[in-house]
This record gives structure tokens, sequence and C-alpha cells, in this order.
């Protein structure tokens, strides 16, 4: 029954029960209560799946359109879950009556791994106006390496030549790097 309690408050549900009121049910309670989860939970499927598709070490951003048709003002509370790399500005936002607001959704491209979060907007009470809660699935895709140094060396045909490469730690812990050399032709 804690359980319970604790998920709905994590998702931002708020319903007047308590455990004993849970573990020692009466049936038009959790009738009343399972009818409100019926209600409810369907919001908190993700609405669509927003796919950052960016080279590596590139950095994305992401608009998602808000709009609300309603008469009133409408605040959502903005919670970023799963990975660090996708990031956000503000922890809430107000959307007037009747307009139309792009919340920015920042991506940082670190790893050519796939990576993955959801965003989840839920609305805090105002008065009577309560929107429902909406979620989107965020997904990371490398499409390529982009090289974060060229170095052009001109050198004899069938001669050794040397160059000195300084490698740099772009992150901000310990690292094992491989260097690759690629040829392309002049002509």
């Amino acid at each position: 029954a804690a359980h319970i309690i604790a998920a709905l408050q994590e998702i931002g549900l708020s319903f007047p029960v308590q455990t004993s009121d849970i573990s020692s049910a009466q049936p038009r309670d959790m009738l009343l209560f399972v009818m409100f989860l019926f209600q409810n939970l369907p919001h908190y499927v993700p609405k669509t799946v927003i796919v950052f598709s960016t080279l590596l070490g590139v950095n994305m951003t992401k608009n998602i359109e808000l709009t609300n048709p309603s008469k009133r003002a409408i605040t959502y509370h903005v919670q970023l879950q799963g990975s660090g790399d996708f990031s956000i500005r503000e922890d809430s936002v107000k959307i007037e009556p009747r307009q139309t607001l792009t919340f920015p959704v920042e991506f940082q491209s670190r790893f050519t791994r796939l990576v993955q979060g959801q965003i989840v907007f839920t609305s805090r009470r105002e008065g009577n106006v309560h929107a429902a809660a909406m979620v989107f699935k965020l997904r990371s895709r490398c499409t390529g390496k982009k090289p974060r140094k060229t170095i052009p060396v001109s050198a004899v045909l069938y001669e050794i030549g040397t160059v000195d490469i300084d490698v740099e730690n772009p992150f901000g812990e310990e690292a094992a790097f491989a260097v690759s050399i690629r040829e392309d032709s002049v002509c």
C-alpha cells in the first residue's frame, strides 16, 4: 500500500487515499480509486517519440509545441527522466488561454550508443482547472562521427615521416582514446 501511494506522489497524481484505506479497503472506495486510475494513467503513456538525429559531438535542440485550448491558464511542472544527455532550461511552464508555446529540449551527443529519456508534463491544479499529463519519449540516433581535429600532413612517397599529436580529453573523467589515421588522396 505504501508503494502505491509513493508511486502516485512520484508521478504527481493526487487522490485522497492513505495506506490504511488500501490495506483495509471498502469496496466503494476502491471502485472510486480504480476509476481514478483508469481515467488518469493512460495520459502517462508516451504520446510520441522525439528522435534527436545528429553527428557525434554535435548538440541539438528540438521544440515541443504545447497548446492550451481552454479559457484559463495552465501551469505544467516539467520533469526530465532518463539519460543526463538530455536537458531542459526550465522545470515549469505556464501556457496562457488559447495560446501555443514551444518548449525546448536540448541533447548533447557524447556517445554513439543509443540513449533514451522521457519528459513528463504534469499540470498543477489552479482552482477547477486541471489539465491532463503529457509524456514524450526522447531517443538519440548518432548519424556519424565528426572529427574533433584534422591534421593535414604532406610527405614524400616511400619516406617515413613523423607527426606529434596532442590528444585532449573532452570529458570530465579519465578515458582511453584510440587514434585512427585516414588517408585522403590529393588527386
